[in-house]
């Protein structure tokens, strides 16, 4: 989810970019879930937005942790299509777009 909120309002070879920036700073989901919105926002400043970009997934690593005990999606696999859906439609910063790519 993080790479598909680097990829909001951006061409795709700036978000490929952006996104590599982050992975090399933090390089799993949980580096990312326990830094501070300000830290995520360093290395993603280059794809534009990165103050808003990495509140929206500071928000939504939150709700995940709080979901599942970790940032993980893979608790997904156990739902049915409908359940699926509506947690991630239930995500901030989640619409039916991002949903799909998923």
């Amino acid at each position: 989810m993080p790479f598909i909120i680097c990829s909001t309002k951006t061409g795709e070879t700036s978000y490929r970019s952006t996104f590599r920036s982050l992975k090399e700073a933090f390089p799993t989901h949980l580096r990312i879930a326990e830094a501070p919105a300000e830290y995520i926002a360093r290395p993603i400043v280059s794809g534009g937005l990165s103050n808003q970009k990495a509140k929206a997934i500071r928000d939504l690593l939150d709700v995940i942790v709080e979901k599942f005990g970790k940032p993980t999606l893979k608790p997904l696999r156990k739902m049915n299509d409908k359940e699926a859906e509506a947690f991630l439609l239930s995500l901030p910063g989640v619409g039916k777009k991002s949903r799909d790519a998923f």
